[in-house]
């Protein structure tokens, strides 16, 4: 994968593209059908996703920032709908630090360095965080889970924090974390404050809210 070429940069407010991720969007602004449409016309299906910054709502049709650690992505499938819209499906690469370019387009465009994670070293270590992972798992999904023995740590710190109730900011800030045992335990204490905060919520005297989307 060449960091030197640039990459369209697909800025969203509330997701994050992690890898081997599978994520579905639906495209219908003109500047980002125009870099689905150029997309499929040049040679490269890559493309960056990155997350808003806070605030990005007051200048959403110019230039918020965004954060520089991103999800690359892979256009696996495209579907070309009525009206200039678009229903994609973009596979997450890998991790990338972005730089971004000079507008040149209607769409924004970054050269991208790949990051790779530091795994851990510790085979007791890296145990004890893979069964604290699957218990936050099993808590989150109401089940017993038995993950695939092959899959990694790091790929269940993704799972779990894809799934876990947070401010996106937060996710945000573990996602950027390429130590694979702090990132481990990042999520855990995560998944460990979220649980505290639920039993204070419904002790007494407590009470959760009825809107779902308060979590």
């Amino acid at each position: 994968m060449n960091s030197e070429a640039s990459v369209p940069l697909f800025p969203l407010p509330n997701v994050i593209l992690y890898p081997g991720a599978m994520l579905p969007l639906h495209v219908f602004e003109p500047r980002y059908v125009q870099l689905v449409d150029d997309l499929l016309q040049d040679d490269s299906d890559l493309l960056a996703l990155a997350l808003l910054k806070p605030g990005w709502d007051t200048k959403y049709f110019g230039q918020p920032d965004v954060f520089p650690i991103a999800g690359i992505g892979r256009l696996v499938s495209c579907q070309r709908l009525p009206n200039h819209r678009f229903n994609i499906l973009v596979e997450g690469v890998g991790r990338a630090e972005l730089m971004e370019l000079p507008l040149q387009h209607t769409y924004r465009q970054a050269h991208f360095r790949m990051l790779d994670e530091v795994d851990i070293k510790d085979p007791e270590q890296s145990e004890l965080l893979r069964q604290q992972l699957v218990q936050g798992l099993a808590k989150i999904s109401e089940q017993t889970v038995l993950p695939d023995p092959a899959r990694s740590v790091s790929y269940l710190c993704d799972v779990l924090l894809i799934a876990a109730g947070a401010d996106i900011t937060e996710k945000q800030r573990i996602f950027s974390i390429l130590d694979v045992a702090e990132r481990a335990k990042a999520v855990v204490k995560l998944l460990h404050d979220a649980e505290h905060l639920n039993m204070r919520m419904s002790g007494p005297g407590g009470g959760r809210p009825s809107d779902p989307s308060w979590n």
